[in-house]
């Protein structure tokens, strides 16, 4: 009930004095975004954003091209009482009433992008206090008393060359000072390898690649059907397994389809594939699709 809003923005287009120069503009914006519950139970919740970015090599109307760089910085503060479930439950199998604190949480992000190159990269820092979680022991909802940080680096490249061979490759890498609580892998990488074009007097729009999953191991959280949340477990790790999908989408107007096939690794690298104790992925899987567009 009763809430409040509010944001003030500023946006600045700097073009070049330098006529002669080509692509040199640049735009700066920031935004600091308020929204508040000022009364009923969960009042007292708040969320204050502030995002800004900086943008490289614009042309004379300040849209981006194929040599614009962007650098961005983002903050973010929140405070937000727990969802229902963490204080209240009243089941069969399950059955408990808290009264835990708000969580408070302050996150940073800031990244660079380089269209040129096809390169960006983003660094995320976040600090979460009276961080709430499901225990191992009884699958019951606990608070911490300490504050928590994570943090992620990211490294993306996507870029096609030679007009026709496209390269899509994502790296991250993550740490928190806290993974008795909090089960992130420390290491993670998908990628794709594709051709596409246009044949036959553009007649065909094709694209034909292979797709990859890698993460590193880590023991993940459970699953609870009785309460339908995720919980901490200390005997079974996940990872350490190439997930590879070979996939053809296409279009022949007015028809679209494509061809996948999951887990094409599947009985060669093992059967520890499985995102979540217990509940293993699909083994290797042939799907098809197909849209036909009908016009009276």
């Amino acid at each position: 009930h009763q809430l409040v809003y509010a944001s003030l923005f500023f946006d600045k287009l700097m073009k070049s004095k330098d006529s002669a120069s080509i692509n040199r503009n640049k735009f700066f914006s920031s935004r600091i975004t308020y929204s508040s519950i000022l009364a009923g139970p969960n009042s007292g919740d708040m969320k204050l954003e502030w995002n800004s970015e900086l943008s490289f090599r614009l042309n004379d109307k300040g849209i981006g091209t194929k040599k614009t760089s962007r650098i961005y910085l983002s903050v973010l503060s929140e405070q937000r009482h727990p969802d229902f479930i963490y204080n209240y439950c009243y089941a069969n199998n399950f059955r408990w009433e808290n009264k835990f604190k708000s969580v408070n949480l302050f996150q940073t992000k800031l990244g660079l992008l380089n269209n040129a190159t096809g390169l960006s990269a983003n660094v995320l820092w976040q600090n979460v206090a009276n961080y709430l979680y499901f225990d191992s022991l009884t699958a019951m909802p606990k608070q911490s008393n300490v504050v928590i940080s994570n943090w992620q680096y990211n490294l993306n490249f996507h870029k096609v060359l030679f007009k026709h061979l496209g390269i899509r490759l994502n790296l991250y890498l993550q740490s928190t000072n806290k993974s008795s609580l909090i089960r992130i892998a420390p290491g993670a990488a998908t990628g794709s390898i594709y051709y596409t074009g246009n044949l036959f007097k553009n007649n065909l729009q094709l694209q034909i690649g292979v797709q990859g999953e890698y993460y590193q191991k880590f023991k993940a959280y459970a699953y609870m059907p009785a309460t339908n949340q995720y919980y901490l477990q200390n005997r079974i790790s996940v990872g350490e397994y190439p997930f590879v999908d070979v996939y053809l989408n296409a279009r022949i107007r007015p028809v679209q389809f494509f061809v996948k096939v999951e887990n094409v690794l599947y009985g060669v690298l093992g059967s520890n594939y499985s995102f979540i104790p217990g509940y293993i992925q699909p083994d290797r899987a042939f799907r098809f699709g197909l849209t036909w567009l009908f016009f009276d």
